[in-house]
């Protein structure tokens, strides 16, 4: 090979060099992605005791904070300008949440009545707008929408010489909010960490042994890391 062609492909070899280069080092966050995740649950239900009046309960219902897992996927898309990123995501996730705890409810005539509560989140999914700013491949940022869950709740007042049953599950809605940190770690690839708060209530709460109307609402908190894939 002549000395003009050697240079002439050299320099080709680090043109190219310098463009993937400058490719990897100013990544860009546009794009259609899809992830898992999966991290700490914590949640907290409740019974509003003015629906419960026609049985007769007059005393409100609250579960204990109950700790658990979740586990879910998401999609999502991203626009970029500058250092802004904003976009949209939604998510679904499933939840090992379950709670039992023993109450005592007004009951009248019967005064106060003991009895057990217990409440479970079945799944929830959000549809979240998302913004945040990028400083080369690390993304900091809020997300807020949404949010829609699947509760099952029992209440039973034991007593009463026979018990007094009360159960169902119902469809809630209500919003998230929360916030969280992604990092891009190879060309497509980037891995998240980040906190959601989810309110969920329903109207009414639906107990199919009972004809008494029950509203009740459920909070809650999950902190997850996730690995996404960008197309």
């Amino acid at each position: 090979m002549s000395r003009p062609a050697a240079i002439i492909g050299l320099a080709a070899i680090l043109a190219a060099g310098e463009a993937l280069a400058t490719e990897w080092m100013i990544p860009s966050w546009n794009g259609p992605y899809f992830g898992v995740s999966a991290g700490y649950a914590k949640s907290r239900a409740q019974f509003n005791s003015g629906d419960l009046a026609s049985s007769g309960v007059t005393s409100s219902v609250s579960g204990p904070a109950v700790n658990g897992i979740g586990f879910g996927f998401n999609t999502g898309m991203n626009w970029q300008a500058g250092l802004l990123v904003y976009g949209v995501e939604g998510d679904w996730s499933r939840f090992r949440l379950r709670s039992d705890q023993p109450v005592s409810v007004s009951f009248p005539p019967f005064g106060t009545v003991a009895g057990g509560l217990g409440s479970e989140i079945d799944w929830a999914a959000t549809l979240r707008a998302r913004v945040g700013l990028a400083f080369g491949d690390v993304l900091l940022y809020a997300t807020g929408g949404g949010a829609l869950g699947r509760a099952s709740g029992d209440l039973v007042l034991s007593g009463l010489g026979t018990p007094v049953y009360f159960s169902g599950s119902s469809l809630m809605a209500g919003w998230v909010g929360g916030g969280g940190i992604e990092a891009l770690f190879f060309r497509h690839w980037s891995a998240r960490a980040e906190i959601l708060r989810l309110h969920m209530g329903s109207d009414p709460f639906s107990f199919a042994s009972s004809t008494a109307p029950v509203t009740g609402s459920v909070d809650v908190t999950t902190v997850r890391a996730g690995v996404n894939y960008k197309f």
